[in-house]
C-alpha cells in the first residue's frame, strides 16, 4: 500500500523533477523490496537500479582497460595484478533526504576485470575483508545481467575459509534458489576479497552484456549494495580486446 501511493510517481515525471528525485527514487525501490522481505522471497536484482532515465546517477565507474590474472588469496599480491581492471568507488550517500547519522559502508572499493574466460572482482573494505566476513556476515555478486544469477560469499566460523557458491534464483512462488555447479569458482578474503566466476557459469559468450552489483549482508539482511543506483557494466571481451585499448 505505501508503494502504491500516488507521489512516488510524481516525482517521477519531469515535470516535477527535483534535486531529491535519486533519493524519492531509492525509497520507491526500498519499499517494493521490502514487500520480497515480507513474503520472505529473493529480491530481483532489477529492485536495485534506479526508475530514472532522464539522466544517468552521478555514479564513477571506470572501465576496464587491459585483461588481469589476479592470484586469488585475498592478499595485495602485487600492484601489478589489478592494473587494467575496472574500477567502482564507494561515496557514502548525503543529503536532506538521507539519515543525518547514516553508518559509514562497510564496503570502501570494487574493482573488476577479465580475462577471455573468467570475471575477477576484487572488493576492499574499511576494515581488512577477513575481520569483516565474519560469522553472520556475507558478500554476494548480484547480476542483473544476466538476471537471476547471484554469486554468495560467507564464513562459516571466525577465522574458517571462505565458501563461495553460484544460485539460481527461481520464479516460482514457491521454489528456493538452486545452487548451480561451477568449476572454476573461486574466492578468498584476507586483507581483500577476490572473486573468480567463470563466463561459462553465468551462461554469457563473447560480446554478450554483464552487469552486476555488490552486496553485504548481515544476518540475511542486505544493508548495502554498490554502486548505489545503477549496475557495475561490462562485456565479454574478445581477443582484440587487448590490443583495442592498448596505449604506450
Amino acid at each position: 500500500l505505501i508503494a502504491e501511493g500516488s507521489d512516488w510517481f510524481w516525482w517521477y515525471g519531469d515535470d516535477h523533477s527535483s534535486e531529491h528525485d535519486l533519493a524519492f527514487d531509492d525509497l520507491f525501490r526500498r519499499h517494493v523490496r521490502n514487500v520480497y522481505r515480507a513474503l520472505e522471497r529473493p529480491i530481483p536484482e532489477e529492485l536495485f537500479v534506479s526508475n530514472i532515465t532522464t539522466a544517468p546517477p552521478g555514479v564513477a565507474i571506470e572501465r576496464p582497460s587491459g585483461f588481469i590474472a589476479p592470484s586469488i588469496d585475498g592478499e595485495v599480491t602485487s600492484y601489478f595484478e589489478w592494473v587494467g581492471a575496472g574500477c567502482a568507488e564507494v561515496a557514502a550517500t548525503a543529503g536532506a533526504m538521507h539519515q543525518v547519522a547514516e553508518p559509514a559502508p562497510g564496503i570502501a572499493l570494487v574493482e573488476f576485470g577479465f580475462d577471455l574466460e573468467h570475471l575477477f572482482v576484487r572488493i576492499d573494505a574499511r576494515v581488512p575483508a577477513r575481520d569483516l566476513l565474519q560469522p553472520g556476515v556475507g558478500l554476494s555478486l548480484n547480476f542483473v545481467s544476466p538476471a537471476g544469477l547471484r554469486v554468495e560469499l560467507q564464513c562459516a566460523a571466525t577465522g574458517g575459509p571462505l565458501d563461495v557458491r553460484l544460485v539460481e534464483r527461481i520464479r516460482m512462488a514457491t521454489a528456493e534458489p538452486s545452487v548451480r555447479d561451477c568449476p572454476g569458482l573461486a574466492a578468498a578474503a584476507r586483507e581483500v576479497v577476490e572473486v573468480r566466476v567463470p563466463f561459462r557459469c553465468l551462461g554469457v559468450a563473447t560480446h554478450a552484456p554483464v552487469a552486476f552489483f555488490v552486496g553485504l549482508q548481515r544476518e540475511g539482511v542486505e544493508v548495502e549494495h554498490h554502486p548505489r543506483h545503477r549496475p557495475i557494466e561490462l562485456e565479454v571481451p574478445d581477443r582484440g580486446f587487448a590490443a583495442l585499448n592498448w596505449t604506450a
